[in-house]
């Protein structure tokens, strides 16, 4: 990861290693998509999402990626992550 990455896939548990281990930089990231949102939850991912995506996020800025949940059903978690990182007015 040492060279422009267009696209990156990975685990919250794997993304977020390597964030703590200084090979990911995410300050110009452009779009963040997940999916199986509310299965992130049940597995006990929620708090690796959250770790990554305040990395990812400046508090009040225009420039903060694009978001897009995907999620099968939608507990209160999910909905409490679009409002925190997703522009207003986001879709549902």
């Amino acid at each position: 990861m040492r060279t422009r990455i267009d696209i990156l896939i990975g685990t919250p548990g794997r993304i977020k290693d390597h964030l703590q281990n200084g090979k990911l930089d995410l300050t110009k990231l452009k779009h963040v998509v997940l999916d199986e949102v509310d299965q992130m939850l049940v597995m006990g991912f929620a708090d690796h999402v959250e770790e990554i995506l305040c990395v990812a996020y400046k508090k009040d800025s225009e420039d903060n990626p694009q978001t897009l949940l995907f999620s099968a059903t939608c507990p209160r978690w999910v909905f409490n992550v679009a409002k925190k990182y997703m522009k207003s007015p986001y879709e549902q």
